[in-house]
């Protein structure tokens, strides 16, 4: 029996040794036919120690890292309007040969235009509900998207926070999926035991280290139970 279930479509297709399981003909044909790979073939159960130890201090690091990607927006002075005179339109950007547009890759091909400027506001909540119809239906178009005009040193400020937040998003999302396996791996190595729950304190409280917020958060995800 091979199970490639958690191979990519594209492959390899070639079956590591715990993707194979020898089976008996006759444990196939009992009364109770199943020929579902995942009933005679097992993944080998991981480093619950090692991993779940790198995990944590991996995910401490990209703490320290997320936090320093946000960056600190101070308020404007003059709250409003960023238009120095009227906007600019995507579609006259790309008239003019300054930017290229690919489907949703967008570029700038000028060195007057700060390309993540460009894309941070062509993509702005204003343009997306100009390209909202009245019945609610979203039409991405960033022709129709419009530009406030600011000169070249502006446009690398805005574009450097632009950036940031890009690198935090991506950062956020690989936190989530490596938040995810650690939690996995917590859960799997308790119930196999593994792995051993923190120590207790005199008061018979669970060390750990916590918020008052998570604090508050563990309070009420108990009282749901």
């Amino acid at each position: 029996m091979v199970d490639l279930s958690t191979n990519s479509p594209d492959g390899p297709w070639q079956p590591q040794p715990h993707q194979e399981a020898e089976v008996p003909l006759i444990d196939l044909l009992n009364d109770e036919v199943d020929l579902t790979p995942s009933r005679y073939v097992r993944e080998p159960e991981p480093d619950y120690v090692a991993e779940y130890d790198a995990l944590r201090r991996d995910l401490e690091t990209r703490f320290s890292r997320l936090q320093a990607l946000l960056p600190e927006l101070p308020p404007r002075d003059r709250p409003g309007s960023l238009d120095e005179g009227a906007p600019v339109t995507m579609s006259d950007l790309l008239a003019a040969g300054l930017v290229n547009l690919d489907g949703e890759d967008l570029t700038s091909l000028s060195d007057q235009l700060d390309p993540d400027y460009v894309r941070g506001f062509a993509n702005s909540a204003e343009n997306a509900r100009r390209s909202t119809s009245a019945s609610g239906t979203f039409r991405a178009d960033l022709r129709a998207a419009r530009l406030p005009r600011m000169d070249i040193e502006r446009q690398h400020r805005y574009g450097g926070a632009f950036r940031l937040l890009i690198a935090f998003e991506r950062e956020l999302a690989e936190i989530a999926m490596m938040g995810d396996r650690a939690t996995r791996l917590a859960r799997d190595g308790l119930t196999s035991g593994a792995l051993d729950p923190p120590p207790t304190q005199a008061n018979g409280d669970v060390e750990h280290q916590s918020t008052t917020d998570g604090d508050e958060a563990v309070g009420r995800e108990g009282r749901t139970l």
